[in-house]
């Protein structure tokens, strides 16, 4: 680590505090606001539901993962600026504040990014491969190690690479520019641009699948369950029969034989629904009365089915717009890291000083660290929130298509 000489240190010290701007003091309620919310958020549903399914539950966890990594950095960004109101002069011990801080929020900003993918992946394999859907158990988390892994091992070169100085009294990397470049342009790729065209291929499917989804047969997950309960239910109810039925059913066809030939055909086909001719119910009238009650039981759950639908698509539009959003919001800073890696020295000069550019800055600073917050905005206002009416079944209980929660079981 590079020694700093004793007036470096006091030309440090010398320097007072800058005063708060109005983007630092955003930047401050941002982070205090969003710790805040995705605390409580994560505290209040960290209790397990028994009642909850297992991909509900999935679900659940990958936002709580996602609202732990906006905390950690929101975090890092409160303390980066808060750091000079500590008095801390030393600056080695800056550079290492510098280093952790940098590497938490690109870090934490990449796996956020990821678990959008992640998230994406599920809702495509819910619609696509519904029954899939509905085995999964250890997928998710493994994908989500997977991300955590990945995001630690590409993020490492920060560690190596930023440190404080004196002069500028702010982070700067130390590579060589042709190595800085390369990196650069590799992180921006793989943390941002590479996950967020998968993203918009899976939910553009996803988007463009759900007027099919929404009008035809049981394409839903709670659908394939309704409908798989259905064919048990039917399957329960086929007729059972025995020797003691064939028996009869032999004995009434000989006794319908030695009618007269002379009598109507109606007449002895009403036989067969008469309780006079024949004391017992007959087996060969069942299917019409089987089919019957399967169209009873198919009116039945037409209008809960339909609203189960319009539920899960209402949440479906929900989870496609938050994820667009949050992902526009990360768009500004990301190309703006673009412009300072591919731009040349002379043309970031001639307008660092342009009123527009400095706004442009601000505003995707403001944006950037906002959508740490928004994932406690996505909890509370969207996924936690129950829903005031649910469609209820013939038994009386809550569809297995949407939980209490608003996720898709």
């Amino acid at each position: 680590m590079q020694n700093f000489s004793e007036n470096e240190e006091l030309q440090l010290e010398l320097h007072p505090p800058t005063l708060i701007s109005p983007l630092r003091i955003f930047l401050i309620a941002t982070c205090v606001f969003g710790i805040a919310f995705n605390i409580l958020v994560f505290c209040k549903r960290n209790r397990p539901n028994k009642r909850q399914a297992s991909t509900t539950r999935i679900s659940l966890r990958l936002l709580a993962f996602m609202a732990v990594a906006d905390t950690i950095s929101l975090g890092a960004l409160l303390l980066m600026l808060s750091i000079q109101y500590f008095g801390l002069r030393n600056p080695n011990t800056m550079t290492i504040i510098c280093k952790l801080d940098l590497f938490l929020i690109h870090a934490a900003s990449a796996f956020s990014i990821w678990c959008w993918l992640v998230m994406s992946a599920i809702r495509y394999i819910a619609i696509y491969r519904p029954y899939t859907h509905l085995k999964m158990n250890k997928e998710p988390m493994l994908a989500v190690a997977t991300v955590v892994l990945m995001c630690a091992f590409f993020e490492t070169w920060i560690l190596f690479d930023v440190k404080f100085d004196v002069r500028a009294r702010g982070c700067i990397e130390t590579l060589p520019e042709e190595w800085g470049f390369r990196i650069q342009i590799a992180e921006i790729t793989w943390s941002y641009f590479l996950p967020v065209v998968l993203i918009t291929v899976l939910d553009f499917r996803v988007l463009c699948c759900h007027s099919v989804w929404s009008g035809r047969g049981p394409s839903s997950i709670s659908d394939f369950e309704t409908a798989f309960n259905e064919s048990q239910n039917h399957r329960n109810l086929k007729p059972i029969i025995t020797d003691e039925t064939q028996a009869l059913y032999i004995k009434t066809v000989q006794s319908a034989d030695s009618i007269p030939k002379d009598s109507s055909s109606n007449n002895s086909l009403d036989k067969c629904d008469s309780p006079q001719a024949v004391p017992q119910p007959i087996p060969i009238c069942t299917p019409s009365q089987s089919v019957k009650s399967k169209g009873s039981l198919s009116a039945r759950h037409t209008k809960p089915r339909s609203s189960r639908r319009t539920q899960q698509i209402r949440i479906l539009k929900r989870c496609l717009c938050i994820s667009i959003l949050d992902l526009g919001m990360n768009l500004p800073n990301y190309l703006l890291r673009l412009y300072f890696t591919l731009a040349d020295v002379s043309s970031v000069e001639s307008i660092a000083g342009e009123a527009w550019f400095a706004f442009f800055q601000d505003l995707s600073q403001m944006l950037y660290f906002a959508q740490f917050a928004l994932n406690a905005v996505y909890l509370m206002g969207i996924i936690y929130q129950a829903p005031k009416k649910k469609p209820k079944s013939i038994n009386g209980t809550i569809p297995s298509g949407i939980s209490k929660s608003g996720v898709w079981q």
